[in-house]
């Protein structure tokens, strides 16, 4: 697995860094910071910087342009590099200069800091350790520190099976792992709190444009994000029959490729062990499809585009005209074990952290009601949905050496998309209309035929009666074992076989 990760004022061990593939490693009293590439180190004056960068940088040869005047000069013009230097001209302002994904830490000698791509692509997660700060690409390579002592607690349970796959911004679920939400930065100073800053997310401006000039800057932006981040490849486009697919195609002058949505239930339900493998994170049916998905296209290409994003960009989810994204809440409650979640009241728990996010939503003062509820939604399908769907992407993709790059996702189009009236991204009362409308001329593919396997289901009752039947499996410590018998959704089967997995996987110590 690629990755990076690091430990400052602590001791790193070898189960750390055996987790990331070619780790290259910098090690000082104070610091170490390993990665796949390796470490790159810049001076400046008396000072050294050290940084590691897990991603790709889009507008790389524009930073580069940028840097040439203020005397800067490097033979090596990797990411890295150019991010490092990056950060040493402009410090922590250097990522409103950034367009791309990437997680990437520096560390000056005194300070480190840590660093997240605006829509969250490249996960990085940290946690306390004793005497210092451990982060990781991946919370499993956090888990193999000695330091770290890997513990469910009820809120715990509660972001499992009350959120669960999504999970609030931040939290890790494990005691004391926290994620780095995407957007933020944190800067930490040997024996100090980490200080954590948010440097973007959508804001609420003044509204101009007509439909015409829309549709044509919607259009450029796009052809924009497909023609950076096709530069260093991708000869296909993930086909879903949507018409997102279609237009990435046509912009990059590549074909589109189908993963095939049919697979056997024995491959889908044996794919929950692997996906929970890679993702780090008890893993849920779409997450095993998704593995499955990837290996498939693999064999086609080492990269390729997807369409993904359209949906958050364009307002085209389910929950942004009602409130089905909470549904699972009802649904799990009757199997959580007693005593599982202590005092926590499940539907204030959800209500509370729903409330805090549409709360935060950038809005104007004039917004029309219709108006006011598809920011909020954007917000809570940003912070909420989007983190767990890329990172779905990123680690099972990552897995299995394939890259997705995903156009609709580029900032500068969330951020001009964020002020568009309901009304006009709704062109024609139309599912993505204004998507449609600027590419009215490019053809759709058809539909990818969704063939659901009847006895996927057969399956998961199988392998659940299975560890029913197993004495110590850990799930049943927060899970109703007389009651999960009479489960019959494949989804939520699915899912608490994969938080079987990750318990068994990672030795997790349940305290209630």
């Amino acid at each position: 697995m690629n990755g990076i990760g690091g430990i400052v004022n602590g001791i790193p061990c070898e189960e750390m860094l055996a987790q990331i593939k070619g780790v290259g490693q910098y090690v000082s009293p104070q610091a170490c910071l390993f990665g796949s590439p390796k470490p790159v180190m810049g001076t400046l004056g008396l000072q050294t910087y050290v940084g590691v960068c897990d991603g790709e940088l889009y507008n790389k040869d524009d930073l580069v342009k940028e840097l040439h005047p203020l005397g800067y000069r490097f033979a090596d013009r990797s990411d890295a590099a150019v991010l490092l230097h990056s950060y040493m001209a402009w410090g922590i302002g250097c990522l409103e200069k950034l367009t791309g994904v990437f997680a990437f830490a520096i560390w000056d000698g005194e300070r480190l800091t840590l660093a997240r791509d605006r829509m969250g692509y490249k996960p990085l997660l940290y946690g306390m350790g004793i005497n210092g700060l451990i982060f990781a690409s991946s919370i499993k390579t956090i888990l193999c520190h000695p330091g770290i002592k890997p513990t469910l607690t009820q809120q715990g349970v509660a972001e499992l099976m009350l959120l669960g796959p999504y999970r609030t911004p931040g939290c890790g679920i494990l005691k004391g792992i926290n994620e780095l939400r995407p957007g933020h930065c944190l800067v930490y100073r040997t024996g100090n709190t980490p200080q954590i800053k948010c440097y973007w997310r959508p804001q609420a401006k003044p509204r101009a444009d007509d439909l015409a000039t829309t549709v044509k800057t919607v259009r450029g932006l796009l052809a924009d994000a497909v023609k950076s981040q096709t530069q260093s490849g991708g000869k296909y486009v993930i086909g879903t029959g949507e018409p997102e697919s279609s237009i990435l195609a046509s912009l990059a002058g590549v074909r589109t490729v189908s993963a095939q949505d049919a697979v056997c239930s024995d491959e889908w339900a044996d794919a929950l062990t692997p996906a929970t493998e890679a993702l780090g994170f008890p893993a849920c049916d779409a997450d095993a499809v998704f593995w499955l998905r990837c290996k498939q296209l693999r064999e086609a290409s080492p990269a390729v585009l997807s369409g993904e994003g359209a949906d958050t960009i364009f307002g085209s989810h389910p929950w942004y005209t009602n409130d089905k994204w909470s549904a699972s809440v009802r649904q799990r409650l009757p199997f959580i074990r007693h005593g599982a979640l202590g005092r926590i009241d499940p539907e204030e728990y959800v209500r509370a952290r729903f409330d805090e996010t549409i709360n935060a939503a950038s809005v104007r003062y004039d917004d029309e009601p219709t108006d006011k509820r598809i920011r909020q939604m954007t917000c809570l399908t940003l912070q909420w949905y989007l983190p767990i769907l890329l990172t779905r992407i990123e680690r099972m993709s990552d897995a299995v050496g394939l890259t997705v790059r995903l156009p609709f996702l580029d900032h500068r189009l969330a951020d001009y998309m964020y002020n568009v009236p309901w009304a006009m991204k709704n062109h024609g009362d139309n599912d993505k209309g204004l998507l449609r409308e600027a590419f009215k001329g490019i053809k759709a593919d058809p539909p990818t035929p969704a063939t659901p396997n009847p006895s996927f289901l057969r399956k998961l009752q199988d392998m659940m009666r299975e560890m029913i039947n197993t004495p110590n499996s850990p799930l049943f410590e927060i899970v109703d074992r007389e009651r999960v018998k009479s489960l019959a959704s494949p989804q939520t089967l699915a899912y608490f076989l994969g938080i079987n997995a990750w318990l068994e996987r990672f030795s997790i110590n349940i305290s209630l």
